[in-house]
């Protein structure tokens, strides 16, 4: 199995900024506002850049399934059938377009309605 090297932290830190440029005001929506709350871990609403790296090493350690450090192709493809799975509600295999609607939703309410 080949392995894909870890990101060092500072380029792991350059993308979430990347990411969150437009969410650095709590008042850009309620989407934005939320994650940018959840990433405002003293709630002083400004992001500082260990608040930024510590959301970006959380998302990489969720994405690392095994804990070993790097994230691999089978990191990446335990957690696609994870998604895979929970969304076909009736395990047979397939996705319904109902099953995909109802998946989405689900996922909008888990990350987005974080009160």
């Amino acid at each position: 199995m080949k392995k894909y090297a870890a990101l060092p932290l500072a380029a792991i830190l350059v993308a979430t900024l990347a990411v969150i440029s437009g969410v650095t005001d709590v008042n850009a929506g309620p989407r934005h506002g939320k994650m940018f709350e959840r990433m405002d871990s003293n709630g002083d609403g400004v992001l500082s850049a260990v608040e930024a790296e510590a959301a970006a090493l959380s998302r990489f350690e969720k994405m690392d399934e095994n804990g070993d450090g790097v994230i691999t192709k089978a990191d990446i493809s335990a957690m696609a059938l994870a998604r895979f799975q929970k969304a076909d509600l009736n395990s047979d295999g397939e996705i319904t377009h109902e099953e995909a609607k109802a998946a989405r939703e689900a996922w909008r309410k888990e990350h987005h309605d974080h009160n």
